[in-house]
């Protein structure tokens, strides 16, 4: 069993399932209208064509029934892919093409901080230089 699938199993455990999809739906739709605005790179990944100035596309969405904050979308797209109302505190999302702003799901990783520290070396080398899986996108 995966990371993402044990999470998942646990997360179904703690919350009813039926609140699970309503907030997915809403977080989906909210997602969506923020992401509009998105292209697809030559490498393939999905980038929101107007500039920000973080490193990270962020975007501002609500829980139902909470007020309004601002996420990383990447970590967001992740969540609801996965079925997962929270993310570890010892695992990041991380990004295998080493594009910062990528939100595509296959693009996307959950793994520690360590592996993720790993790829960013990838990065500088400009190959897939690590034995972590998967293995980077260049």
């Amino acid at each position: 069993m995966s990371m993402s699938q044990f999470m998942y199993t646990i997360m179904l455990q703690n919350i009813d399932t039926i609140y699970f999809h309503a907030f997915q739906s809403f977080f989906r739709e909210n997602l969506a209208d923020q992401l509009h605005n998105t292209g697809v790179s030559p490498k393939g990944c999905v980038v929101r064509l107007e500039e920000q100035r973080s490193r990270y596309i962020q975007t501002t969405c609500a829980f139902p029934g909470q007020p309004r904050m601002t996420f990383y979308a990447h970590r967001l797209v992740y969540q609801l892919q996965n079925q997962l109302l929270s993310l570890p505190i010892h695992l990041e999302v991380s990004h295998l093409c080493h594009n910062t702003k990528c939100v595509r799901i296959d693009h996307l990783n959950l793994e520690t901080k360590e592996v993720n520290d790993d790829r960013r070396h990838c990065k500088n080398q400009g190959v897939c230089t690590r034995d972590h899986l998967p293995h980077c996108i260049f």
